[in-house]
C-alpha cells in the first residue's frame, strides 16, 4: 500500500500517514512495516524493516511515564514527611 512518511535524521521513519502532508514522502509498505517507528528505512521508495534495530528497540526497557514518575515522587515526599514527623516527635515537638 502507499503511505506518506516523515524520516528522522538517522534515516528511520518517525511518522506515518494515509494522506499527503507537508514534509512527507510517498512510499510503498506492507503490513509488516506499517506503523513501526525508528526501525524502518525508506529505500528506493519502499519501506525496509531493519530487523536488528527492531530487536534492539524491543529489548529496551519501556520509558517511565510522567504519571509513574509523579507517583514515585509522591511516595518519596510522603516518606520524607513521615521521617520529619518522627524527628519532631523524638525532639518532643507537638504535631497537633
Amino acid at each position: 500500500m502507499q503511505y506518506y512518511v516523515t524520516v528522522n535524521a538517522d534515516g528511520y521513519i518517525d511518522g506515518w500517514s494515509d494522506s499527503e502532508n507537508e514534509g512527507t514522502i510517498a512510499i510503498q509498505a506492507t503490513d509488516n512495516e506499517y506503523l513501526k517507528f525508528e526501525c524502518v528505512r525508506v529505500v528506493n521508495g519502499k519501506a525496509v524493516l531493519d530487523e536488528s534495530k527492531l530487536k534492539a528497540l524491543q529489548n529496551e526497557p519501556a520509558p517511565i511515564s510522567e504519571i509513574d514518575l509523579l507517583k514515585t515522587q509522591n511516595i518519596e515526599f510522603r516518606d520524607t514527611i513521615l521521617d520529619l514527623a518522627i524527628i519532631i516527635d523524638n525532639l518532643g515537638g507537638n504535631l497537633e
